[in-house]
Order: structure tokens, then sequence, then C-alpha cells
């Protein structure tokens, strides 16, 4: 009898504070899925608080489908909804509420348009919208299927979201209707709530004729507090881009894929990002690959404007060469530039005299804030003198060269600069087509010039 009263004594019980909904919410905020299914189990107000979490991220519709009824494999594409009693529809509304943010893979237990149409008879006109808290909303699509419906799209996206990322597999090609009413479908949803729009396109690329191009800038310039949007592999010409920029958008962050001669298209396109995107922080730029004209600095030094700059990507087939004027112009307005790429993007095609590899210095002067920088430089003119370099790179983590290739007699020569000038730590990036290897992807696989370029990266990492 002892035993058990001292036991009860020491009876393990939840703090206080445990009872305080707000603090039970920002301490499950910390846990895990796993965790948060064993804390549902706990008492009802934890299970409540839990579920919060557990449903806030919804990484495929599926599940939640399942909870209203039996999901059957239909025609293809996709699972139908086929309600037997055996569900809770209220449940399945309940947790609709709690979701934030939804990831719906195309190919990942799809639901077609006929299960909406099952949810939206049963609830009669209880429900506009599936989800009125959601947040983001990241989907899958295809050209050609009825997945982003006006109707189901509708019924998904309230119109207070913040941030709509989508991709669109154009395996059979991409007609402009297509595009077109698929921007008509988002626009007639959303208004001023959207702050953040991203589609990419692949593998096959978009080109806006002019009625295509006048449409999506139609769309977009509705939403006027955009403060992030990408248009990858959505090509406009530059007259189509001054359009949508003159928009007056907030952005901070822009993805452009430009079309026509790449020299004269960049240099309309930074005199009007100069004009209208003063406060421009994050700025990728894919120029047309088809064209093999070169890119000079003077085609982008209208960019010098934007001195909030902070990242800066432009994606092309030739060579950028940099002097050291150009370097200094972009040093005295680019201060704050953590990520820097111009560096050439397809092997077959390098025609321009590659930045010699001193260059390198100045870009560590002009720059001091530099983390990753891509450059496509050759073996040239490197100091002799290595033990007192006048400026060296504080902060680099990642030397994004391209395709770039060495020689292996100027391996140790190259080792020793790069290891004198960049900090412990720091990783050489080799990419043989950057559209579709990242610049700055350290975890390369192939390169004319792999086995050199890991020896190079050997004598950085061991300080031989």
């Amino acid at each position: 009898m002892e035993a058990i009263s001292t036991h009860s004594k020491h009876k393990s019980q939840a703090h206080k504070a445990l009872l305080i909904p707000e603090i039970l919410a920002l301490v499950l905020s910390y846990l895990d899925p796993e965790s948060l299914a064993l804390t549902a189990r706990v008492s009802r107000l934890w299970n409540s608080a839990a579920e919060d979490h557990l449903w806030h991220d919804l990484n495929g519709i599926a599940k939640l489908f399942r909870v209203f009824g039996p999901l059957v494999a239909g025609n293809w594409p996709g699972l139908e909804l086929v309600p037997d009693g055996s569900g809770n529809p209220r449940r399945f509304l309940d947790l609709a509420k709690k979701v934030r943010s939804l990831n719906q893979a195309m190919r990942a237990d799809t639901i077609t348009v006929n299960s909406f149409n099952t949810v939206k008879s049963h609830f009669d006109t209880e429900i506009d919208c599936l989800f009125p808290g959601l947040r983001h909303f990241q989907w899958t699509t295809e050209t050609g299927t009825e997945r982003l419906n006006p109707q189901v799209f509708a019924f998904l996206c309230p119109t207070s979201i913040r941030t709509i990322k989508l991709t669109v597999q154009t395996w059979d090609g991409i007609k402009h209707e297509s595009c077109i009413n698929m921007f008509r479908t988002i626009g007639g949803v959303l208004f001023s709530s959207l702050t953040e729009f991203e589609v990419n396109f692949f593998p096959e690329r978009y080109e806006c004729d002019a009625r295509g191009g006048n449409e999506i800038v139609g769309v977009i310039s509705q939403w006027k507090n955009l403060s992030s949007l990408s248009l990858k592999e959505i090509y406009m010409a530059p007259t189509q881009v001054e359009l949508l920029l003159r928009g007056q958008l907030p952005l901070q962050q822009l993805t452009l894929s430009v079309l026509d001669p790449p020299g004269p298209s960049l240099s309309h396109v930074s005199d009007v990002l100069a004009q209208h995107c003063s406060s421009l922080r994050r700025l990728h730029l894919y120029m047309d690959e088809t064209e093999r004209d070169p890119i000079e600095f003077r085609h982008l030094a209208h960019l010098l404007a934007c001195r909030s700059l902070t990242e800066l990507q432009i994606f092309h087939s030739c060579a950028i060469y940099i002097d050291a004027d150009a370097v200094h112009r972009m040093g005295a307005n680019w201060r704050d530039m953590e990520i820097l790429n111009l560096v050439t993007t397809v092997d077959a095609i390098i025609s321009r005299i590659p930045t010699p590899c001193c260059r390198l210095l100045d870009f560590a002067a002009a720059m001091p804030k530099l983390e990753k920088l891509g450059i496509f430089f050759s073996y040239t003119e490197i100091p002799i003198a290595l033990e007192h370099l006048s400026h060296t790179f504080q902060r680099l983590r990642v030397l994004g060269v391209g395709p770039a290739r060495v020689r292996r007699t100027e391996v140790p020569g190259l080792g020793q600069f790069l290891r004198a000038i960049c900090p412990p730590g720091a990783k050489i990036a080799c990419s043989y087509d950057s559209w579709a290897e990242p610049v700055f992807d350290t975890d390369w696989n192939w390169t004319r010039s792999r086995a050199c370029w890991v020896e190079v990266q050997q004598m950085m990492d061991s300080g031989r």
C-alpha cells in the first residue's frame, strides 16, 4: 500500500502552462509529424492542437479526400471519390479548414474533377472554397488537361491566398490557347492578395505571341502586391517585358525569360528594370538560347542603377567577358551583392575570350559580401607572388566555373591561386549545361576537365 501511495504522489502531470492553447501551439510547432501523431493521443486538448499542425501542410490532396470516403481508380488520370457512408464528410470539412499549404503533384494520387463536384454537391451552398485558410499553393499540372480548370481552381484557392507555384509539363508541346486559358483561370480568381507567383514550363518552352503576351501581362498587372514573380521558360519579347514592368509592381524578386538577340534584348530589359524596379533584390534572366550572339558588359550596364541587388544571374549560351573596369563599376553600385552568375551555359559554344583568372582579385575587392560567384575564366595572368595578396574573398562559398577547361599542367598553379584567395571550405562548381545543371551545384559529375578540377578542389581542401 505504501508503494502504491508513493507512486500516486509522484504521478507525472503536464505543466500547467501547456493548458494555455497559445503556449501549447507554440511548443507543438517544433515537433515533427511522427511526434505530433503521438501527441494527438494524449488528450482531447492536445489532439485538437496537434491536428492543427498535422494538417497545416498537406502533401497530396488524396489523404484528405479519404476522410470523406473511399477513392477508387477511375478513368486515367485520377482517383474517383465514391462515398459509401463509411466516411466522415463533416470531419473532412473541419480538417480542410486547417490547411495552410497544399502541394499536389500531377501523378501522385490525382483527384478527378468529378470528385470535387461530388464534394461541392454534398455541401450544396454551404461552402464556396474548400480551403478557406490556404495561403500557399503548389501544383504540378499538364497542358491539354482539365486539371487546372476554373471551377476546381476557384474551389481550392481562396481570394486571400499569398503564394502560387505551378509546374506545367509540356511533353506534347503547348498551344497558345492553353497557356492563355491557364492565366485566365488564375486571374479570374486571384487579385490583390497574391504576393508570390511562380510558373515553370518544361521540357518545351512557350514563346508568347503578341496576343498571348498581352493576356499574360494583363492578368499579372492585377496583382498590385506582387513582390516575387517567376516566369521561367515563358519567353516574352522585350517590349512585352516593358509593358509588364511598367505596371509598377513592388517586385523584390524577378525571373524572366527573354526572346530575340540577347545583347539588344538584355540592354532593353536592363533599362526598363532600372526605371521601374530599382528596389529589386533578386534577378534571374534567361536569354534566348537559340540566339548565339554574345553578351557584353555594356548590355547590362543599366542594371547598375538597381543598387539594392543582392543576387543577379544571367543565363545565356555565350560567355560574358568582364574587364577590370566593369568589375569596379559593378562594385561601386553592388556592394551588397551576394550571388553573381555571369558564366556561359553551354560547353559547345565557347566563342568568346574567357575572363582572365586574375580578375577574381578585382571581384574580391569590389564585392566583399560575395558568397557565390559564377564566371567563365581562363588560366591566365595569375599573380606570381601569392603570399601578400591585397584582396581575397572573405565569404565566398561556391565558385561556379561552368564548362571552363583546365589542363593538367595548369592544375598546380590554379590550385595554389584559388586556395590563396578563397576562404577555407570554398567549393568549385562545374556545369556542362546550366539549363539542366545549376551553376552553383557542387555535386557535379561530368565536365570536359572533371579530373583536373577534382585535383584543384583537393588542393584547396588540403591546403597543399
